[in-house]
């Protein structure tokens, strides 16, 4: 499948030369909320461009381990994704914002999007780059699991 994408990043760059590279600029803020339909006051942007409602999907978890795509779609029809991860050393991720630099056309889109980048995460959890084998181990999990959701099987009848 064909991610059918949008940069909004020329966009999100000409609103910040706009404002001066002010960040905490009041219309900076509501500009940035306006390219993607919303309104910077209203209650589904905070103060910082998180944008609120995600949908939240756990593709794995077992013990402080987890892989966690968040999805949105924006009131002009596009789709955000975000990523939160945790192995058993470290973690990280994002929240769905009006900073986001590309926006995707459908769900499956933005979640497949979601999806490579967890598995681009984990590949990195290896034993030669410092990791445990037991997280190492662990991280070959879960990329098992990812694969398989980007990947669905037919079901036979």
């Amino acid at each position: 499948m064909t991610l059918e994408t949008i940069d909004m990043s020329e966009k999100l760059e000409a609103i910040w030369q706009q404002h001066g590279g002010d960040w905490r600029s009041k219309a900076y803020r509501a500009d940035k909320a306006a390219l993607w339909g919303y309104v910077q006051s209203s209650e589904n942007i905070n103060g910082c461009g998180v944008i609120s409602g995600a949908e939240k999907e756990t593709l794995y978890e077992k013990s402080l381990s987890y892989a966690r795509i968040s999805l949105v779609e924006t009131p002009i029809g596009l789709w955000i994704h975000a990523i939160t991860w945790a192995s058993l050393t470290c973690g990280g991720g994002y929240a769905p914002s009006t900073s986001t630099a590309i926006a995707h056309k459908s769900r499956q889109g933005a979640r497949l999007a979601a999806i490579e980048k967890l598995i681009c995460r984990y590949s990195s959890i290896e034993v030669e780059r410092g990791y445990s084998e037991s997280e190492s181990k662990q991280a070959l999990e879960v990329l098992r699991i990812l694969n398989d959701e980007k990947t669905p099987q037919l079901a036979l009848w």
